[in-house]
């Protein structure tokens, strides 16, 4: 005797504000991924324009200088991150580092070296030179990636006194110019073009903690 077979229970659609629910979730989720893609994408050409800056490379310490690694980080630079300590030793870390021969040509040690410092700096740079942003100077327009650029370059100090100056020639500090190479004209061309070459540059991973 044969069985009569129920039929299949149709499925139900889903509700259509569930869909939209679901979708949006999904949107806000890729969303995101590509927002942090794109913020580490930024950071990855900001480090490596200043690498390009500084050293192009693993580079020995400058005549007179204390500056290591690829983002010729000085000893006091070091010290404000806290990677060595007063007495200029280096201090505990993550990557078992213990000289600046072993911190020079490490790349990922450099890379969070600068991002910290970049950071510091951040946090330093002036609120009345963060207002600037938008403006135009030398051909520079000014943003967060230029101002990080500068104080690279200056120092946090030393790039607030030159933006509040007006970005002109004088405006670079005395010892800005004598530490790099006595030419304040030179000088000047280099640093408006350090400016102009990191405008844009996506940097907000390095700035939204401040």
């Amino acid at each position: 005797m044969s069985q009569r077979r129920s039929a299949p229970t149709p499925l139900r659609p889903v509700p259509t504000r569930r869909r939209r629910f679901a979708a949006a979730a999904l949107a806000a989720l890729l969303s995101a991924t590509a927002l942090v893609a794109a913020n580490t994408a930024g950071v990855r050409d900001y480090l490596d324009l200043a690498r390009q800056r500084e050293s192009r490379g693993c580079a020995l310490s400058p005549p007179n200088s204390s500056a290591i690694g690829y983002y010729q980080m000085t000893l006091a630079a070091l010290r404000d991150i806290g990677f060595k300590d007063d007495a200029g030793n280096w201090t505990e870390n993550e990557w078992g580092i213990t000289s600046d021969d072993e911190f020079r040509c490490h790349p990922v040690a450099n890379d969070e070296a600068m991002k910290r410092f970049t950071e510091r700096n951040w946090a330093m740079l002036a609120d009345e030179v963060k207002d600037r942003i938008g403006r135009s100077a030398y051909g520079v327009v000014i943003d967060a990636a230029s101002l990080l650029a500068g104080a690279h370059f200056l120092g946090a100090r030393g790039m607030n006194d030159f933006v509040l100056c007006g970005m002109h020639v004088t405006c670079i500090s005395e010892f800005a110019v004598l530490t790099n190479g006595g030419d304040p004209a030179r000088i000047h061309r280099k640093l408006i073009e350090r400016l102009k070459k990191a405008t844009g540059l996506n940097v907000s991973e390095l700035t939204e903690g401040s």
